[in-house]
């Protein structure tokens, strides 16, 4: 079991997202949030690593791009 403590004043915020939008109560409101957060996270990883692997692939070419030029003068 896992308990959350919230701040009362979101207490009504947070149900009457729970009954506007139809989840099945708090419970599934919450696992919802935190799936969604990670799913979102596990995204935000992805694309930061294939804009690292673009960078260094990026500098890797400038590199050998700069050495064409060298060896061409």
């Amino acid at each position: 079991m896992y308990r959350v403590m919230l701040p009362a004043e979101l207490v009504p915020k947070i149900d009457k997202i729970i009954h506007d939008e139809q989840y099945a109560g708090r419970n599934d409101f919450t696992v919802r949030l935190i799936r969604n957060y990670l799913d979102e996270k596990e995204e935000r990883d992805k694309i930061s690593k294939q804009y690292e692997m673009f960078e260094a692939d990026k500098k890797r070419r400038l590199k050998e791009s700069s050495l064409d030029n060298e060896n061409e003068e």
